[in-house]
């Protein structure tokens, strides 16, 4: 069930690859982003050890470019559990208002999203 405001179900065709095997450090892939025929490119840098509220856990870093912001870049860490930790850098974003819809200014953004707790069954 979609809990959107539309109750639409949306897919991407051909579908986003996240992962893809085997699993080896270097390896890259190129994704066509659904509607937007934006390409995305991933790779996988290799395991570092990651600490999150749930723990301690060797995951395998992902990265991805996107050419449509060029600077920026996405790293995510999988670890057997699923992905426990998203951090997104975009790089000379522009700054709009609704008075400067043009722009004011451009700023860097990067947050973390990680995953605080788990149960595995």
């Amino acid at each position: 069930m979609n809990d959107g405001v539309d109750d639409a179900i949306y897919y991407f065709d051909p579908p986003y690859i996240y992962l893809k095997y085997p699993v080896v450090t270097g390896k890259t892939w190129v994704n066509l982003y659904g509607i937007f025929s934006d390409t995305v490119t991933k790779k996988y840098e290799g395991y570092e050890l990651i600490n999150i509220g749930a723990g301690s856990f060797k995951c395998m870093k992902v990265s991805a470019d996107n050419y449509l912001l060029p600077g920026s870049s996405v790293n995510d860490y999988y670890c057997k559990y699923g992905m426990l930790k998203r951090n997104p850098f975009y790089n000379d974003m522009v700054v709009t208002t609704e008075w400067f819809p043009e722009g004011i200014g451009t700023a860097d953004l990067t947050f973390i999203t990680t995953v605080n707790s788990f149960n595995v069954p």
